[in-house]
């Protein structure tokens, strides 16, 4: 006996446990997961990512609103096709309080009452893990999974992924939902806040050896359409995207999340080959297909070559982002249609030198209009100067200087869109200017 639990044991889950499949399942379920259009695709696809990493039959069920606003408990299996949840909402507050997956064992004996509420939630399918679809405290749903397998922290970075990923595939047909004017959806758990909140980076500077990038997005309202992000390529690239999605509120928020695992999957599947135009063909077509013209989108892509020392851009009907090199001021004006508003619409690639000491910048159309419409906007123009009289400023203290002076401007208006500023700086030498 104690041979097999010191020896025989750990070998099994090791070989059950294999980071290769699970990596894997994870990139298959993000490749799909802008497609899904019902929560019935969604556990189906959770499913079969769950089961084939845990190496044997598991019960996996997802809870969430669908159309009406209503929640639902969601599975593959015809034993859990007719299971009520009834009002668990002492259970979706308590569960408001992490992101970490839950295993059933730790809330034997809990007397809190939304800890009671969601071990019996988990009973109602004999769930050993519960993985809470949030973000900084607003619930999007659940993943339930009946496997002890999932026990280990072995499998804490693929649940986190999975989390992630779902979470785009949950607010592809939230967007289904609202386009067909079920906005109870939207309001169910605070979904599109949820949803916005989670495709945002940190604001904190991000800092890497030869180059530095530092965002900021403002929302007009609760949830807002702008989106920007970054990911690191092979090869020395660094790939960097900002968007806004047409209109304010729960709709564009969600064709923002739809976009983000659009992006996640090309930049995924490309790697070192990412084109910016090709990126913005793909998602041009997942745009049209899930906003049906109801919704659409301008973007900005631009992918850096750290090693080469040149950057690769395109262009979908967005404000023309500024190269800063020392004194001077560059716009690169490239322009392009916007996104899904028509199938089969290509973009061009443009390719420009970039070296040490420049910094790129990019913004949405709420900095420059911030003042409208009950005031004077702050302008192209004025924007510009304030941006050639900044100086030398290292990236991570440009978009809130920016800000800053903005606000100054409208002297206590508030601004009416939504903003967005990145600012990416080669530094070169692998030092830090912060």
């Amino acid at each position: 006996m104690a041979l097999d639990l010191t020896v025989l044991q750990p070998k099994l889950e090791r070989n059950l446990w294999k980071p290769g499949i699970a990596e894997t399942t994870l990139e298959e379920f993000l490749q799909t997961a802008s497609t899904f259009e019902t929560i019935e695709q969604v556990a189906e696809e959770l499913h079969h990512a769950i089961n084939r990493v845990s190496g044997e039959p598991t019960e996996v069920a997802l809870v969430a609103p669908e159309g009406g606003g209503e929640i639902r408990m969601v599975s593959t299996s015809l034993r859990l096709t007719d299971v009520v949840i009834g009002d668990r909402s002492a259970a979706f507050a308590w569960l408001g309080a992490s992101e970490e997956p839950l295993w059933r064992g730790v809330l034997d004996g809990n007397d809190d009452v939304g800890g009671k509420d969601t071990a019996a939630l988990m009973d109602l399918v004999q769930a050993e893990v519960l993985v809470p679809l949030l973000h900084r405290g607003d619930l999007l749903g659940l993943i339930l999974i009946g496997s002890r397998k999932f026990r280990r922290w072995g499998q804490r970075e693929f649940l986190k992924g999975l989390r992630t990923y779902a979470t785009t595939a949950l607010a592809n047909t939230f967007l289904g939902a609202e386009a067909q004017g079920w906005m109870g959806v939207t309001k169910t758990l605070g979904l599109a806040n949820a949803i916005q909140a989670a495709l945002m980076p940190e604001e904190e500077p991000i800092r890497r050896a030869g180059w530095e990038l530092c965002g900021l997005f403002r929302p007009m309202a609760a949830c807002g359409g702008d989106l920007w992000g970054w990911r690191e390529l092979p090869d020395q690239k660094v790939l960097i995207v900002v968007a806004d999605a047409t209109g304010h509120g729960a709709g564009p928020a969600l064709l923002s999340a739809v976009a983000k695992g659009t992006m996640d999957a090309y930049a995924q599947s490309t790697g070192a080959d990412c084109d910016p135009s090709e990126l913005l063909a793909s998602l041009n077509q997942a745009i049209l297909r899930v906003g049906q013209r109801a919704y659409m989108m301008t973007a900005f892509a631009v992918v850096v070559d750290l090693r080469k020392k040149v950057m690769h851009f395109a262009n979908a009907a967005q404000n023309f982002p500024f190269l800063i090199r020392g004194d001077t001021l560059e716009a690169l004006v490239v322009r392009g249609d916007q996104l899904g508003a028509k199938a089969g619409t290509t973009f061009k690639c443009h390719t420009a030198p970039v070296k040490v000491g420049d910094t790129i910048l990019l913004y949405t159309d709420g900095i420059v209009e911030a003042g409208e419409p009950v005031a004077e906007p702050y302008g192209e123009r004025r924007f510009r100067r304030l941006v050639q009289k900044m100086g030398p400023v290292a990236a991570a203290h440009i978009p809130n200087r920016i800000l800053h002076e903005v606000e100054t401007f409208l002297e206590g208006q508030a601004i009416h869109d939504d903003v967005t500023l990145v600012a990416f700086e080669l530094i070169g030498d692998g030092a830090s200017r912060l």
